[in-house]
């Protein structure tokens, strides 16, 4: 099934937003009639209203000055926009601990997400399925990625093998990278990376609670 390509006019920041309106808004339970005020979901957000009601103004959405937003009807509408409501189907590569504690993690998100296959180097942490998720080899990913139309990778291995598993994924077909290894990778134009880098966040938050 062919899907429109998304908005990359919305800035990834923007997109993070929308989805995280969205998971909120998923956990209202109709108080208020089943409305909300831009102001209420941007302190559930930790966000201004006003960058809030920009947000939400791109979805094409508008609430009303006296009631706010219906929030069925806006959930809606952010779906439309940050197209959710098809299936994302993910590889991870790299099985130490962070890699299992990601897959345990997947059970509580929303069941569009599917983790379709786990790779590694080390034969003995593939040899049987992971999590019920069917585990492979490293040099088997073009092929098995390929197969199961994966489109979305998680690098969960050391810094040094980062770039060439990164490699190994895109040559496969991969066009979008959650990046937990501790150093940044190159990626073509067409592929999009965003890296989550734990150590460097301890230091910043270790250096603002001085």
């Amino acid at each position: 099934m062919k899907h429109e390509k998304p908005d990359t006019k919305i800035s990834p920041k923007v997109i993070e937003r929308l989805i995280m309106y969205r998971r909120l808004l998923l956990n209202i339970n109709g108080e208020n009639g089943g409305y909300i005020f831009s102001r209420d979901l941007a302190d559930l957000a930790n966000n201004t209203p006003e960058q809030t009601r920009r947000d939400l103004m791109l979805t094409g959405y508008f609430g009303s000055p006296q009631k706010g937003y219906d929030v069925k009807n806006l959930t809606k509408s952010i779906e439309k926009t940050i197209q959710s409501g098809r299936q994302i189907r993910v590889a991870l590569a790299g099985l130490g601990n962070l890699g299992k504690a990601i897959l345990s993690n997947f059970k509580s998100y929303h069941p569009e997400l599917v983790v379709e296959a786990v790779f590694d180097i080390d034969a003995s942490k593939i040899a049987s399925p992971v999590m019920g998720i069917s585990s492979f080899h490293v040099d088997r990913m073009t092929e098995v990625v390929r197969e199961k139309n994966v489109r979305i990778g998680i690098l969960t291995v050391p810094a040094g093998a980062a770039q060439e598993t990164a490699d190994r994924m895109i040559a496969a077909g991969i066009t979008g990278i959650l990046n937990f290894a501790p150093v940044p990778i190159k990626v073509p134009e067409g592929v999009f990376v965003d890296g989550i880098d734990i150590t460097l966040m301890l230091e910043k938050i270790a250096f603002f609670s001085r």
